[in-house]
C-alpha cells in the first residue's frame, strides 16, 4: 500500500512526542500546478515481486547492503560486517546466475568497526531488474533484493527524486522519506549536507543509513558533498562511505558526470569552488549529446534564502559555461527552502533544501517564480522532449511543478 501523507492530529503527536517543531511540514501556498499529476506507487513494489521480500539481516551486517554507480552495464554494491567470507549472489529474474563472489574488503579509517565490503559487477544488460543475496556458507545473511540498471534508449521514461540538507535525524526527515516511497524513482540525487553537523561516520551511520535503508537496497543516491559532511577530516568518512563516478579526477566530494537514459548529469564541486572547475565542467558537458544536460551542486547560484541566498562566485565561474551548453535545469541545497526561478537564460534553477534539517525564511527575488520554506523533495520525470518536476511537501502534497520541453 502507498505510504499516505499524515493527518494533522498525527502530526501534532508526533512533534510533541520529540520536542517542539522547529520546520514547516506542509506548505501554506500554491504554486504552479500542471495538469499531469505526479505519479503515486508504491516505490519498490516491482523489484519486490520481481526478487521476493528481504529477510531480516544477519547481526553481523553492521550496515545494511546499499547500491552506488549504477549504469547501463555495471553496479557497485556495498555493505559493512564484523563477519568474514560473505558471498554475494547475483541472479537476472528468471534465476540464472550472474556472479557468485566474496565480497572485495575496502580500506577504512573511520569504520570503527567490522570491515567495509564491496562488490562491482558488470556486464550487465541495460534497463534490466537483477537480484541479489548475501550469504556466509549456506546461511543467508542479507536478501533477497533487487536493483535496475539504467536504460541506454534516448527514448526511455525516466524517473528520479531529487532532495538535500537532510540527515537531522529528526522525525521531520523520516517524513519526508515517507513521501519519498510514494513515488516511482530509479536513483537519488542528493544536493548535499548528509550529516549534521559535521559528517561524522557515526552521524551517517545515524542520519543516512537508518532513514534511506529501504531506499539504498534497490536505487542508488548519486550525491554531491555539503559542507557539512566534509567537517570531519576533510570528509574522509564521506570519501569512504559514497562511490561515483570517477571520471571528474581527484575530486571525489562532488566532481563527476552520468548518464541515466536521455539525460546527461554533471555533479559539481561548490565547496571553495576555483576557476578552474569552469573549464572541467565545458569539457564534460561538450563530451555529452544527451538531449537533456541536469547539473546539481551543493551551494544555488540563484536563491532568496535568508541565510546564504545566492552564491555569486559560484554563478561568476558557472553561469556562461551552463548556458553555452545548453544545461536545461540546476538543483542545489544548502539553503533550507524550495524556490524555482524563471528561465535564467534558458536555465531553470531550484533550490530544494527541505530534506529534514529544518526551513528557514526565504524571500522573493526578480528571478523567483515560486519559493516557500517547507520540508520537501522533488520528483522529476523525463520522457522523450518533455520533462515534469513536483515539488512535494512533508505531507505528501504537491504544492508546485513545472512542465520544461526541448
Amino acid at each position: 500500500m502507498v505510504a499516505m501523507a499524515l493527518g494533522a492530529a498525527t502530526v501534532v503527536a508526533l512533534f510533541e512526542s520529540c520536542g517542539p517543531m522547529d520546520a514547516n511540514v506542509q506548505s501554506l501556498e500554491v504554486g504552479h500546478l500542471i495538469d499531469v499529476p505526479v505519479e503515486r506507487v508504491e516505490a519498490f513494489e516491482e523489484i519486490a515481486e520481481t526478487c521476493g521480500a528481504s529477510e531480516e539481516s544477519d547481526a553481523s551486517l553492521t550496515r545494511r547492503p546499499y547500491l552506488q554507480d549504477v549504469s547501463s552495464h555495471e553496479a557497485a554494491l556495498l555493505w559493512t560486517s564484523t563477519a568474514s567470507d560473505e558471498v554475494v549472489r547475483i541472479e537476472q529474474a528468471d534465476g540464472e546466475l550472474v556472479v557468485e563472489a566474496v565480497g572485495e574488503d575496502m580500506p577504512t579509517r573511520f569504520l570503527p568497526e567490522g570491515a567495509q565490503r564491496r562488490i562491482r559487477v558488470g556486464g550487465l544488460s541495460p534497463a534490466t531488474t537483477y537480484c541479489y543475496s548475501i550469504y556466509r556458507g549456506d546461511a543467508l545473511v542479507f536478501g533477497p533484493a533487487g536493483f535496475r540498471t539504467a536504460p541506454d534508449d534516448l527514448e526511455a521514461p525516466v524517473d528520479f527524486v531529487v532532495f538535500g540538507d537532510s540527515g537531522s535525524g529528526r522525525a521531520e526527515q523520516w517524513m519526508v522519506r515517507d513521501q519519498l516511497l510514494t513515488v516511482p524513482s530509479e536513483f537519488v540525487v542528493h544536493v548535499g549536507d548528509v550529516a549534521y553537523e559535521n559528517g561524522s561516520m557515526e552521524s551517517f551511520e545515524e542520519f543516512f543509513f537508518e532513514p534511506y535503508a529501504e531506499i539504498g537496497h534497490s536505487v542508488p543516491f548519486f550525491l554531491t558533498a555539503g559542507n557539512h559532511d566534509l567537517r570531519t577530516a576533510g570528509g574522509g568518512p564521506y570519501y569512504e562511505i559514497f562511490e561515483h563516478p570517477t571520471n571528474g579526477g581527484d575530486d571525489l566530494g562532488g566532481r563527476y558526470s552520468f548518464d541515466w537514459g536521455p539525460i546527461h548529469f554533471i555533479s559539481i564541486n561548490t565547496n571553495d569552488i576555483e576557476e578552474d572547475e569552469r573549464a572541467w565542467v565545458a569539457e564534460d558537458l561538450a563530451s555529452t549529446d544527451k538531449p537533456w544536460k541536469i547539473a546539481y551542486m551543493h551551494h544555488p547560484m540563484y536563491s532568496s534564502g535568508s541565510e546564504h541566498g545566492s552564491n555569486l562566485v559560484a554563478r561568476g565561474i558557472l553561469e556562461d559555461v551552463l548556458v553555452e551548453h545548453g544545461v536545461q535545469l540546476v538543483f542545489a541545497g544548502d539553503d533550507h527552502h524550495y524556490e524555482r526561478t524563471s528561465p535564467q537564460r534558458g536555465v531553470t534553477y531550484i533550490v530544494t533544501g527541505g530534506g529534514g534539517r529544518g526551513t528557514r525564511p526565504v524571500g522573493h527575488s526578480d528571478f523567483t517564480v515560486f519559493s516557500e520554506d517547507v520540508l520537501h523533495f522533488v520528483s522529476v520525470h523525463v520522457e522523450g522532449s518533455d520533462l515534469r518536476l513536483y515539488a512535494i511537501d512533508a505531507m505528501g502534497a504537491v504544492f508546485d511543478s513545472v512542465h520544461l520541453t526541448l
